[in-house]
């Protein structure tokens, strides 16, 4: 007979240490290889593919966010950011890139290309606090300042190819 031991956390006999735990209750990734190109030069979400559900088991739980995005574009100022939308609310920019809310020309990772054509690999990192244990979804958007900006493959042509990657860990408070 064999037997199983559950539990929703676990403690240190010492105590949790100051501040809360830290240890990692769930991971959820999503990959893409497809590409996709834009001219937009407001935000716009990159593909609905690359979006990455997570629905915490504590309110309490911050959630690590990293991604890695394959991308190109030529002479242009390219912006990335992470929006989310929690329990199937609006998207709205998380982090926001400024204190007040009013900064649309920051985002989480900036990028200015000159004639290279080359993929560049894009990646940032921040820990949320959604305080929710709803569905939270992440996606990412992007704006270029002119030209066109691709995914998952280079400005030239379509002879290199990248793989798009989200990834969310609920991480104890």
């Amino acid at each position: 007979m064999a037997s199983e031991l559950r539990v929703d956390k676990i403690i240190p006999t010492t105590g949790a240490p100051t501040g809360g735990g830290g240890g990692i209750i769930q991971v959820v990734s999503t990959s893409w290889n497809s590409t996709t190109s834009s001219t937009s030069t407001s935000f716009a979400e990159i593909s609905s593919n690359l979006r990455t559900t997570i629905t915490p088991k504590f309110s309490s739980s911050k959630i690590l966010v990293t991604s890695c995005l394959y991308t190109s574009a030529v002479n242009s100022r390219q912006t990335y950011r992470m929006y989310r939308s929690i329990a199937g609310a609006s998207y709205a920019q998380a982090p926001n890139a400024s204190a007040d809310g009013t900064d649309n020309d920051d985002g989480m990772y900036n990028l200015y290309t000159n004639s290279e054509h080359f993929m560049k690999m894009n990646s940032f990192t921040f820990l949320d606090a959604p305080s929710t244990t709803g569905a939270v979804i992440y996606t990412p958007y992007w704006s270029v300042s002119g030209g066109t900006i691709y995914m998952n493959r280079d400005a030239q042509g379509d002879t290199n190819r990248g793989v798009s990657t989200i990834t969310v860990m609920e991480v104890s408070a």
